[in-house]
């Protein structure tokens, strides 16, 4: 297996001093992940100001955080499998596919089959960009496990390059269908910051020494204590849309993790009370799907969309609407 390092060498700004090191490493390098980052703190191969830090320590203002973090995991090959895949486009550049709730995009800790990228290997082995490293061959983007719908893989490393560069840039559209808890109306600009919650590393949360977020919601149809949301981020934050909505007040539905579950029941208004309760047993994730992406063609330069159509689960929710 062949170890792969990121040399990370950031002075701290005002914005995130006083966080745990971990956290500020991860922060600054989105293409590291926490546990390598805490191994090599651990391993004193990152230093702050020279000296050795713990993965607690909390960072200051001005200090120089500098060394490198190795991954040796990510010298692995994930493995092909054949695992049915719904392609909605291809071609000598792209694939776009419909991915389904409860598939990973990429291996990670603890999961190593299943995932997106072994069904590519398995179908497009030789036609994949190497990137994303190893055990993210083609991946330009992610969505969470548990979100349904568009994921876009390049197939040569000269459009993954772009092609990031055009997600950075904001050139490619994204429209997200979900539904959300509370009456919501008309349309409303989310323009929240967002960092790793310093309690739980596993969550994001609106934090104004975060990374800038943007979120255009627009509302559908409501049937009083559901409302169905289009949703267009502006950025890609971890957990954008699932955070966003929370912090106004309208959680997506069945998000445990961000006050859309059943611990949503116990404010939820005693007309509504029987039939919320009936819906949260029968869900077996959140309501969040991603359905168009809109972009110009990093080859071709022809405007280029590609929609998925919403799955089983959300449509019988949106139907009692």
């Amino acid at each position: 297996m062949t170890a792969l390092a990121m040399q990370i060498n950031k002075q701290v700004d005002a914005p995130n001093a006083g966080k745990r090191i971990d956290v500020f490493i991860r922060d600054s390098f989105p293409d590291l992940t926490r546990p390598a980052v805490q191994a090599a703190l651990r391993r004193g191969e990152v230093r702050v100001n020279g000296r050795p830090a713990k993965p607690g320590f909390r960072v200051r203002e001005n200090d120089r955080v500098a060394g490198g973090v190795v991954l040796p995991e990510r010298g692995a090959q994930a493995a092909p499998e054949r695992i049915p895949l719904k392609v909605v486009f291809k071609d000598r550049h792209i694939i776009i596919v419909n991915k389904p709730w409860g598939m990973a995009v990429h291996p990670g800790a603890g999961r190593k089959h299943g995932t997106l990228v072994n069904g590519l290997l398995y179908y497009y082995r030789k036609g994949l960009s190497k990137a994303g490293g190893p055990e993210r061959p083609g991946i330009v983007h992610r969505i969470d496990k548990d979100t349904s719908g568009l994921v876009m893989v390049a197939r040569n490393d000269k459009v993954h390059a772009r092609l990031s560069d055009m997600f950075k840039e904001r050139l490619v559209k994204k429209t997200y269908r979900a539904v959300v808890w509370g009456r919501f109306s008309g349309e409303r600009t989310i323009d929240r910051p967002i960092g790793r919650s310093r309690s739980n590393p596993e969550k994001m949360v609106v934090d104004r020494a975060g990374r800038p977020a943007i979120t255009q919601v627009s509302a559908g149809k409501s049937n009083g204590w559901l409302t169905e949301v289009i949703v267009r981020p502006e950025t890609g934050r971890t957990h954008q849309i699932r955070v966003h909505l929370s912090s106004i007040g309208h959680p997506v539905l069945g998000d445990e993790t961000y006050g859309g579950g059943k611990q949503r029941l116990k404010s939820t208004a005693p007309l509504y009370l029987k039939a919320a309760r009936a819906l949260c047993r029968t869900l077996e994730r959140f309501m969040l799907h991603a359905e168009k992406l809109e972009f110009r063609h990093p080859v071709t330069r022809k405007k280029t969309s590609a929609r998925a159509p919403l799955p089983k689960d959300m449509k019988e929710v949106l139907s009692g609407l």
